[in-house]
This record gives C-alpha cells, sequence and structure tokens, in this order.
C-alpha cells in the first residue's frame, strides 16, 4: 500500500503550517477518524490517487 495516513489532534495544525509557508499540496483529502476505514480503502484502491489523507478526531 502505498500513501500514508495522518492523524492529526490538533484540528488548527494545517492553518498553522500555512502560516509557516509549509507545502501541503501533497494532502489528498481530511476526513473525520470516523471514516478511518474508508481513507484505508482509498489509499489501498488508490481511490482519487490519494498521496496523503489526513484524519481529524
Amino acid at each position: 500500500m502505498s500513501g500514508v495516513i495522518a492523524v492529526d489532534p490538533d484540528p488548527t495544525a494545517r492553518e498553522r503550517a500555512l502560516t509557516h509557508g509549509v507545502n501541503l499540496g501533497s494532502i489528498s483529502g481530511e476526513l473525520p477518524l470516523t471514516r478511518a476505514a474508508e481513507a484505508v480503502e482509498r489509499l489501498e484502491n488508490k481511490t482519487g490517487d490519494p498521496i496523503r489523507l489526513i484524519l481529524r478526531p
């Protein structure tokens, strides 16, 4: 399986990263933690050409 799933406990992390000039272009999507199984399926099946999916608590 290629791709990355990251669990981000801080909902403001994306905004802070953008403020500090971090390139978030490789984030393919953000899903609630309750949809973790869907995120794994998207990576396994390469649905939507995912690179990195962020799971929010």
